[in-house]
């Protein structure tokens, strides 16, 4: 049997690795492999989007597809903090979400920094994700041919909260609707959401 300070170990390994496989599976359309990611009443609350994991995967399937106004996303995972607490979890890790599309029929790069907020519970096939929640700190956006000039409409631009400005406008052309009230620093509904999570690992 492995020692408490032993499975605190492996217990954090495979939470890594679930949340960094996660990026890959999304932005290489494994489907059936990123909906196994969560639990079975599993969530996420995004920029785009704040439902179930299965509508989640249903909704990004078809901007793979589509050809004329293709979103290639890549979500760059790196390093975070994770605190387990028997068989719950709750980590936090820092993200990148680098999406290249065309804005006011420019081709732009936007770019998100921001971060993932999970809680996990072990299930007998493993850790998986019960509700995630990105919390952006801040996007920009500039065209992907330095010789074009981007010129936002600002009046649209400042609809969307400033954390993830950026991101809210180049969506909202695609006809996406925003989720207007996700976590930013120093926001109440990041002080919900920490509320959430320790409530969580306490088992309430």
């Amino acid at each position: 049997m492995p020692t408490d300070d032993t499975q605190a170990i492996l217990d954090k390994a495979a939470i890594g690795q679930l949340i960094a496989a996660w990026g890959i599976l999304r932005d290489t359309y494994a489907w059936e492999k990123l909906r196994d990611c969560w639990t079975d009443d599993g969530r996420i609350a995004v920029s785009w989007f704040d439902g179930t994991a299965d509508e989640f995967v249903a909704g990004c399937k078809p901007m793979a597809v589509d050809r004329d106004n293709q979103i290639a996303s890549q979500h760059v995972i790196t390093g975070g903090s994770i605190d387990v607490a028997g068989d719950r979890a709750v980590a936090e890790t820092r993200i990148l979400i680098l999406v290249r599309l065309k804005v006011d029929g420019i081709w732009s790069d936007v770019t998100a920094v921001a971060r993932f907020y999970d809680l996990l519970l072990r299930t007998t096939a493993g850790w998986k994700i019960r509700r995630r929640v990105a919390i952006f700190d801040k996007d920009f956006i500039a065209p992907a041919n330095p010789s074009d000039r981007l010129e936002l409409d600002q009046a649209r631009l400042e609809i969307y909260p400033e954390a993830y400005r950026c991101c809210g406008y180049m969506l909202s052309q695609r006809g996406m609707e925003i989720n207007m009230d996700l976590p930013a620093p120093g926001s109440p509904a990041l002080d919900r959401l920490y509320a959430e999570g320790a409530d969580w690992l306490a088992g309430t």
